[in-house]
């Protein structure tokens, strides 16, 4: 088995952290651009072609995004936007075979078959919403997970169901994890190395690494 690494990323609010993210991705938008420095993953990330990019992201890059409820499509069932995430990375797979996969991923989410994975985004709570973008982002097997402040809105008792199931899961495909959070305590328990993201106004400091 390969030694996975599970870097992480701290900082204030303002400081850069979900840019950072964004840059892996190639999904900084304009005028912003990046200007310098290489971004590795098999292949150099920065000279890869749009369509290139398009094919890794999701199959092997994926990104939980902040706020999930406004991540998710609001006129679409939640079990439909998962399964669809696999129809674009799958081509093989029939709409049937591609909700049972999805299905499956829920219910190891802790999402009931009975009815959870039918309903629309307004209708789940933000622990379940969560569950469900964890779902979307891990469906495909992705080799990196890129966690953007996946807690930031929970309560601290669902919050650590949510890290648990989000490891467990991890660990089960053997995805690596970049995490973006300025909570500490879950950087602790989630990361083997921290990188400290420093704000504009301390631009001429190296970003710190523990």
């Amino acid at each position: 088995m390969r030694r996975r690494r599970d870097p992480g990323v701290a900082g204030e609010t303002g400081c850069g952290k979900s840019v950072t993210a964004l840059a892996i991705l190639r999904l900084v938008s304009p005028p912003g651009r990046i200007s310098q420095g290489e971004i590795l993953s098999r292949a150099e990330l920065l000279r890869a072609t749009e369509p290139e990019m398009r094919t890794l992201r999701g199959s092997q890059i994926s990104m939980i995004m902040q706020e999930p409820k406004m991540s998710l499509n609001p006129v679409i069932r939640v079990g439909d936007q998962v399964a669809e995430t696999l129809l674009i990375h799958d081509g093989s797979l029939t709409k049937r075979a591609a909700r049972e996969k999805a299905v499956e991923m829920l219910t190891g989410l802790g999402i009931p078959d009975a009815g959870g994975w039918r309903r629309l985004p307004h209708e789940l709570s933000g622990g379940m919403a969560q569950r469900i973008m964890i779902a979307m982002m891990l469906v495909t097997r992705p080799k990196l997970l890129i966690a953007d402040e996946p807690t930031s809105a929970l309560d601290v008792t669902i919050q650590a169901q949510i890290l648990e199931v989000m490891k467990s899961l991890i660990r089960e495909i053997d995805t690596a994890v970049l995490l973006i959070t300025h909570d500490l305590g879950v950087m602790a328990e989630t990361c083997d190395r921290v990188a400290s993201c420093m704000p504009e106004a301390c631009r001429d400091r190296p970003v710190r690494s523990y």
